[in-house]
Formats: C-alpha cells, sequence, structure tokens
C-alpha cells in the first residue's frame, strides 16, 4: 500500500515556509512585489516628479500594493 500526500497549489515561498522545501519548475510560483520599491529602485525619476507622486493617495495606494507577479517574470527583468 502507497500512502500519497497533496500539498495543493503553492508557491515555493509557502512550501518553504510551511513544509521546509522548494519545488525548481514549480508552475504556481510567484514574487510579492511592492510596486512603489520595485518603480523607484528601477526607473530614474527625478526627485520633484516623486513628491509629485506621493502627494496623490491614489497614486500611492496603487504603487504600495503588494502584487503576485509570476517568478518566470521575475528572472526576466
Amino acid at each position: 500500500m502507497q500512502v500519497t500526500h497533496s500539498y495543493g497549489d503553492k508557491s515555493n515561498e509557502m512550501l518553504l515556509q510551511f513544509y521546509g522545501f522548494v519545488e525548481m519548475d514549480n508552475a504556481n510560483d510567484i514574487y510579492m512585489a511592492d510596486m512603489y520599491e520595485w518603480t523607484k529602485q528601477r526607473h530614474n525619476v527625478s526627485e520633484e516628479r516623486w513628491q509629485f507622486l506621493e502627494s496623490d493617495p491614489l497614486v500611492m495606494q496603487a504603487l504600495h500594493q503588494v502584487s503576485p507577479v509570476p517568478s518566470t517574470l521575475v528572472y526576466t527583468w
């Protein structure tokens, strides 16, 4: 008799945190990206423009949402 266990559709972050392992080619793997930090680090935006963007609460709300990004895109950025 063989017993099998399914961990379900989980990202590598979840598998590592709760079960102590990751899968090399995990189709469910995602990277949680803070779009504000990602944008600020990768785009040459003047301080004046950042101050303008930061003065708009809707823009800041949108930029600070943490978004799941498929890990396959993270490696190509």
